[in-house]
Formats: C-alpha cells, sequence, structure tokens
C-alpha cells in the first residue's frame, strides 16, 4: 500500500454539521483527499486543547504555537494517512476521522488521533474508524485525552506513546 504524503494543505470550505443531518443522510468512509487537510489540522489543535487538563498551565496561543509543528511534521510523514466520515450527501462535510501511521519497519500501526464533530458523537462513528483504520491492533497511540484515557482502560494492550511523534 503506498501512503500519501502531506506537503501542501489546501483551504477547505467548513461545514456546520447537526446530528439531524447524520440521522437522516447517511454518512459515508473514504481516503482522506488534500482538501480536508486543514480541517483536520484545525480540528486535532482545538480537540486536543479542549480534551486535556493543560488550559491552567498553558494559554490556548501558547500550545498551539507549540502542537501546530507537531501536527504537521505527522501530517507530512509519508507513511501517515486518514481516513474520513463525511456526510454521503456532501462528502466535503467532515463528521470525524483517524490518523494512522504504519511502521516501516512492521505491519504494526499508532493511531495518532481520533477526532468526531461533537454534534454527532455517540453515533458509532470512532468505533467504525478504529475498525476501518486499524485493521490490525494499534501497537501505541501518541495523543492522550481525557476520553481517550476512557477508552484506553478498555484497551490496555495499547500504549500512550509520545516517542512515535
Amino acid at each position: 500500500m503506498e501512503w500519501p504524503n502531506y506537503l501542501n494543505l489546501a483551504p477547505l470550505l467548513v461545514y456546520y454539521v447537526t446530528k439531524e443531518a447524520v440521522e437522516t443522510k447517511p454518512y459515508i468512509f473514504r481516503p482522506y483527499v488534500q482538501d480536508d487537510l486543514n480541517f483536520i489540522q484545525s480540528s486535532w489543535g482545538n480537540s486536543y486543547w479542549h480534551g486535556n487538563n493543560n488550559k491552567p498551565f498553558i494559554s490556548s496561543k501558547e500550545f498551539h504555537d507549540f502542537h501546530r509543528p507537531i501536527r504537521t511534521k505527522i501530517l507530512q510523514k509519508p507513511s501517515a494517512t486518514a481516513i474520513i466520515c463525511a456526510l454521503e450527501m456532501d462528502p466535503n462535510a467532515i463528521l470525524g476521522w483517524a490518523l494512522v501511521e504504519k511502521l516501516e519497519s512492521s505491519d504494526a500501526l499508532i493511531l495518532h488521533y481520533l477526532y468526531v464533530k461533537e454534534a454527532v458523537k455517540r453515533e458509532g462513528i470512532a468505533t467504525e474508524l478504529v475498525k476501518r483504520a486499524l485493521p490490525s491492533e494499534a501497537i501505541a497511540f501518541t495523543h492522550l485525552t481525557e476520553v481517550g484515557r476512557e477508552i484506553r482502560q478498555k484497551r490496555a494492550s495499547v500504549c500512550w506513546n509520545w516517542k512515535f511523534i
């Protein structure tokens, strides 16, 4: 399998997605396209910022100034790719995504981040993204949030390891 390279971040129109839209319009899973990268960057940064307990210790600007280059580095890895969940009627209306990386030395996979829009959480999207993005068990994940801690308790074999960044 050839893994895409993320060198040019193209502009993306941001769509507002409601729970009703998902209930009335089925969603699809597809590979990412260049136009998805700005949304992935933005949603990852904001979700990670809000999903941690760092707010008392670091400002939003300091966090994003520090973390944006990390996200960019991961997105530019030739061995990294994303699976997108979007509305079937509008494939540009992204509901969630999973970013994974295949280790060069083996078939092992790393889950860098999993994102689902707040309005459509608890609809099974995250579960399906994990199934599709990780055909085999991930050995590690690189970004831990409060929700991630809860999920980690269910999958004790997967470890948090920032060294894969």
